[in-house]
């Protein structure tokens, strides 16, 4: 309807769901007629939305899979550290060894594999459940140690692959060993300072044992003896050592 002061009135008009005001619009002559309360009551019987009652959803209940657990719960936990942290497995290990394709495995990851690796009565324990219920499936740690147990010679392989893989390294090291040996030797064959360190320790040491038929007059000693002069203390004073003494002596001749 129009206002009775001849202007445009607001509608509210609700379209698409939302409510909007609207002027001079077609709603404004639009009156609500009276309905009959049965034409009503038949309109509801019709059209009213029908009540949906909700689906009650069962929440699943997550029961964990039985598994065997055969080993220590301390040593399974160590095994099962082992394996979760570097995410092998025993076939993982299997083909490493086969095919000497290890850059995924540490040396490290190595050694601690053949360490690891099942006791005769552990992998026992395990074949007799295995054999005795093949129907319920090992855990994790059990898997691991089972599958290592049936790769032939593992530790055996585990030593080869690390003396190969370290061969270059311990030659190397070997080497330097060896040289220090012989510069050594060298220096006790032609150095005259080192002959007279050497003589003046064997005319001491003579001298000491000069009433022992089995150590005096000796034409010479093992170097073990060198480490020992520290060891060797004077009477009459405990400050000074056999060592303090051949030095002081070597720098008095």
């Amino acid at each position: 309807m129009k206002s009775p002061h001849g202007l445009c009135s607001v509608a509210d008009v609700v379209d698409s769901g939302k409510r909007v005001k609207l002027m001079c619009s077609v709603w404004e002559n639009v009156e609500e007629p009276q309905i009959e309360d049965q034409r009503l009551s038949a309109f509801e019987t019709l059209f009213s939305r029908q009540v949906v009652q909700p689906i009650e959803i069962k929440k699943k209940v997550h029961n964990p899979a039985k598994v065997a657990k055969i080993l220590d719960p301390k040593r399974s936990q160590n095994v099962a550290i082992l394996i979760t942290s570097h995410h092998i497995e025993g076939s993982d290990v299997e083909n490493a060894l086969y095919s000497f394709d290890t850059p995924d495995m540490s040396l490290d990851l190595l050694r601690q594999i053949a360490l690891c690796r099942g006791s005769k009565e552990e992998v026992e324990a395990i074949e007799a459940h295995v054999l005795g219920n093949p129907d319920l499936p090992l855990d994790k740690a059990e898997q691991f140690l089972w599958e290592l147990s049936r790769i032939p010679h593992l530790a055996e392989r585990i030593d080869c692959i690390i003396a190969q893989t370290t061969f270059h390294e311990r030659i190397a090291a070997l080497e330097g060993q060896l040289n220090n040996l012989k510069d050594v030797s060298d220096e006790l064959c032609t150095k005259e300072s080192v002959k007279r360190v050497l003589g003046l320790i064997l005319a001491l040491g003579n001298y000491m044992n000069g009433g022992n038929h089995m150590r005096g007059q000796a034409d010479g000693f093992g170097l073990g003896i060198l480490p020992k002069l520290k060891d060797v203390k004077s009477n009459a004073d405990p400050s000074m050592t056999l060592l303090n003494f051949v030095v002081s002596s070597y720098i008095d001749v």
